[in-house]
């Protein structure tokens, strides 16, 4: 959705029911799991340590249940209080010159790979995109502690094709905005541990 003028709350909910039956805008569900990408798609990672210890991985596994990884720079999430659970809708706001663009987005799965066997642990999830949005693909966003060597990352792994005549023309300031999205994520995430991080966090 485009639009001069921003959204309501109104015009979101709207916007997100009118959607509710809607199909997912590509094909291979999961890929953001699989890792089987599919052609004429970019792929695009971003990671960042966020510190050490189980402390600071509880503090990042609660980030990301508050979706705080949308920097509050670039989007406005409709909204941080959904619970991350497969079916959920959300739209994200951005803001493009005059232009505002609503994007909606489904939860596709879910993560909590938290076994006392595993070396690594993980939290997160993954969504696609819905009809309306401006991009084709999925975005997974996931926080995962090592015990080799006790470091807690957070990565953003999204998978995207141009999917509006404005994203196809614009592709190169698309990228660019994907990729400022990506780099304040990160700092997003970081800032929420560092605020959140009693001293003994590592």
């Amino acid at each position: 959705m485009l639009s001069f003028k921003r959204p309501t709350e109104a015009d979101v909910i709207r916007y997100l029911l009118d959607r509710q039956e809607s199909p997912f805008t590509y094909g291979q569900l999961g890929v953001t799991q699989t890792h089987e990408f599919p052609d004429r798609f970019d792929v695009d990672r971003q990671q960042t340590q966020l510190g050490t210890g189980e402390a600071t991985y509880e503090i990042a596994k609660d980030a990301v249940r508050r979706w705080a990884m949308f920097p509050n720079e670039l989007t406005e999430l409709y909204w941080p209080d959904r619970p991350l659970r497969i079916g959920v809708e959300v739209a994200v706001l951005f803001r493009a010159g005059p232009l505002w663009s609503l994007n909606p987005c489904r939860i596709v799965y879910t993560i909590d790979d938290a076994q006392p066997s595993d070396r690594v642990h993980r939290f997160g999830f993954a969504y696609g995109t819905l009809a309306g949005h401006l991009e084709c693909g999925e975005e997974q966003f996931c926080v995962s502690w090592n015990h080799d060597d006790d470091s807690v990352h957070y990565e953003l792994l999204a998978v995207s094709r141009p999917n509006h005549l404005l994203t196809r023309i614009g592709y190169p300031y698309a990228r660019f905005v994907q990729a400022r999205f990506r780099r304040l994520s990160a700092q997003a995430m970081a800032r929420f541990v560092r605020d959140a991080c009693p001293v003994n966090c590592g």
